[in-house]
Parts: structure tokens; sequence; C-alpha cells
């Protein structure tokens, strides 16, 4: 269902009196040139999962996009279209194309998995769309699959597991179990992790991969407990409904108080998803590059901004719908606010090097944002749950030369 200019849980009077307060507060801090404003409508689409095991993420990151246009010089010029891509390659090229076609968007928050990504990207390309990426980092648009009219604002399997290696070996231990579920991205996520592990040395002591959905997860933990040599953590990627499945029933198992601890890629321990874990997160880690936590003076600036509009804390998946949404911004920016000039935007976003809530973001030749890599155990302080840094393991991209995980990008070589 198609939800037209509407801002979910604020009537269009509240929002616009919320906003107006909120750019108040953030006018020297934010993070946008305010450039001169054209008066022409900025159509904004979004093709995100509103249904099944990512519904919570597409919410999330809508709000994260309406967040960064609230706080910009064309919060009264922008609309925006919706629409539910149900973690379907087809069904994503279809809502994309008719966002496109029908409702003539400008620019599109492209969908949450990376099977879909790629397959939206690859059908924008040779009609010169361009589309923004929260998620759907499939690893094939880091390099052989690169486009022009694509741009991936998070992260990507790659620095989502392989930057983590040093950490695992030195912190916990030489034997790992790989979980993941069964789609192009656990299997990435999976496979740049293990094979650097092995090369210095770790080993694999069993693996798993689940179908996207999983209720019942017995059958991999009782893997999990047989294997031998005994793990020293879990890695991989299980996120969304499906983790929290995974992690309640790996308690029940006895496995979090006597196993090894779970470590998976892409954030899924979310603070946001916190309350929804209960006791079960607790002592697991994840990797990613936010934390509504981190300490530095952008990141206060969207928390502050964030809660005021939406009365909730801004999690992981409203950080990147922020990061799209102003990637949006600082492109329009650089044109004079003109949204169909899609050539000059993308120009712009090419050359971006900012400090965002992140850290230091800039944007690699491949397109692929080249941000701070963290890892995040889940704790308890005062009695609730939170994200503590346990490791900063650096600055990364993703490789896209000839060697890269997804192959060469003929935009770095040209």
């Amino acid at each position: 269902m198609s939800k037209k200019g509407t801002t979910k849980g604020l009537t269009r009077r509240d929002f616009l009196k919320t906003t107006t307060a909120t750019l108040a507060g953030a006018a020297v801090s934010g993070p946008f040139f305010h450039a001169r404003a054209a008066s022409q409508e900025i159509r904004i689409g979004l093709t995100l999962s509103y249904s099944g095991v990512y519904a919570m993420v597409g919410k999330a990151v809508e709000s994260g996009v309406r967040l960064a246009f609230a706080m910009s010089p064309y919060k009264d010029r922008v609309k925006f279209f919706t629409e539910d891509t149900q973690v379907k390659p087809n069904v994503a090229i279809e809502k994309a194309q008719k966002l496109f076609e029908k409702e003539n968007i400008h620019m599109l928050c492209g969908p949450v998995a990376g099977h879909e990504s790629l397959a939206v990207s690859e059908t924008l390309k040779s009609q010169k769309r361009l589309m923004l990426l929260a998620y759907g980092a499939n690893i094939k648009l880091c390099g052989e699959h690169c486009s022009r009219y694509t741009f991936l604002c998070g992260h990507t399997p790659w620095n989502q597991s392989a930057p983590a290696v040093d950490w695992f070996l030195k912190d916990l231990g030489q034997n790992v179990f790989t979980i993941g579920m069964d789609y192009s991205t656990g299997h990435e996520v999976v496979r740049y992790f293990a094979e650097p592990f092995q090369k210095k040395g770790g080993k694999v002591v069993g693996e798993f991969f689940s179908p996207i959905g999983t209720s019942e997860f017995a059958p991999y933990l009782a893997k999990i407990k047989a294997a031998d040599p005994k793990p020293d953590g879990l890695f991989g990627f299980v996120s969304g409904k499906d983790l929290i499945t995974f992690a309640k029933q790996y308690r029940e198992f006895g496995l979090q108080k006597d196993g090894p601890p779970i470590i998976v890629g892409l954030g899924g321990f979310a603070a946001g998803l916190l309350p929804a874990f209960g006791e079960s997160a607790l002592g697991h880690y994840h990797v990613f590059h936010y934390s509504p936590w981190l300490n530095n003076p952008e990141n206060k600036v969207f928390q502050e901004a964030f809660q005021k509009m939406f009365k909730q804390l801004g999690d992981e998946s409203c950080l990147l719908g922020y990061e799209v949404g102003t990637m949006m911004v600082k492109g329009l920016d650089a044109v004079g606010g003109k949204a169909e000039d899609t050539e000059g935007i993308i120009n712009a976003v090419e050359k971006l090097d900012y400090q965002s809530p992140r850290g230091h973001v800039s944007m690699d030749p491949n397109h692929v944002a080249r941000v701070p890599i963290y890892v995040f155990q889940v704790q308890k302080q005062d009695g609730k749950m939170t994200l503590k840094m346990v490791a900063d393991t650096g600055r990364f991209g993703t490789p896209y030369g000839p060697d890269g995980p997804g192959g060469a990008c003929k935009l770095a070589a040209s």
C-alpha cells in the first residue's frame, strides 16, 4: 500500500511544528549546508520491508529519511512515497518501477535485503535512475555490478565481517562456529569472515544456514552443542525476528550461560530490538558502524532531533535512514535544490566526506561508504540493556579491485 506524504504518529500540523523546533535547535551544529531552495516539489521514494522478517527495519529507515529532510531547507517541498517490497526481488523491482514511472519520484531509498537491492540496481542502471541504500549491500554491488546510479550508504557484508577477525582471534580464541541466514547476505558475511580467519590460524568447527523466517532452531542448536572442539564464539549473520527467536532458544538450551557468545555482523542486536530479546541478548556481540550511545557531537544532534520528532531513541536502522536522507540532501544542496538534476546529485554524493553520527564518513570510488567499524557487546547498566563498544577496528569500505570480494568495479577504474 502506498502512503503518500504522511508521517507516522504525527498530524501534518504537529509534524511541521515539531520539525521547526528541531531546526531551531540544530541550526548551528546540524549536518547540512542550507542552500537556497527552489519551489518545485521533491519526490522521494522508499521501497522497504514493511512486512515479514524486516518489518521493523523498514519503518525505522523511513523515519530516519524523514528526519533528515525535516532538518533540511527542503522540508516544505518534499513528498514521500512508500512501498512494501515483502523481501522479494521481483516485488522490489515492480514497486521501484511504479514509483519512478507513476509517481515520478526523483530518487529512491532502496530495499533492505541484498538479493533485492542487486535486482533493483540492475534494473535502474540502464534507466539512469538514482537509488541510495541504507541496507541491501549485496557484495556484487561493490565490484563487478557496481553502478553509477547506486550508492551503498551503510555497510557491506565484507566490512561487517572481515574487520572483526583480528579482534575474535585476540579476545575470544581460535575456534568459531559460523551461522547464517540462507540467502546471499548470510553466505557472504560468513565467507568474508571465515576465509581470513582460517588463513590467520583459526578453525571453523561447524556451520549452519537457516531459511529466512525459521521458527525452530533446535537442530542447529544441537549441532552447536555437539561441536568438537567447542567453539569460542559463533560468528555470522542472523537478524531481525530470526535472531530474536534464535537467541531466545539459545538461552533455553542453556547455551547462553555455558556456551560460546553469539557475534553477528550488520548490527543484529540493534538498540531498537533489545527489548524484544530480553535477557537472551546479554553477553552477545555485534559488528556495526553505529550505536545510539556513541559519544560525538553529531550523534548528540541526531539523537535529540530524533527523540523530539518521534518520541523514542533513534536506533541503528533509524540512523541508516538518516544517513541516506543526509546524502540526498547534500546532493540537492550541491545542485541548488534541483531534484531533477540526477547527474549533478550523483557527482556531489561521489565527493562526500563529512562527520556523521557514525564518525568520519566518505564515499569510495565504487560508491560504497567508508565508515568506522566497531564491535559492541550487549550489557546491562542501571537495569537497562545497552551496547558497549569493546573494539574500534578502524575505518573500512570494501575492496573494489580485481581481487576484491565482489570483483573489479569499473567505476573505480575510470
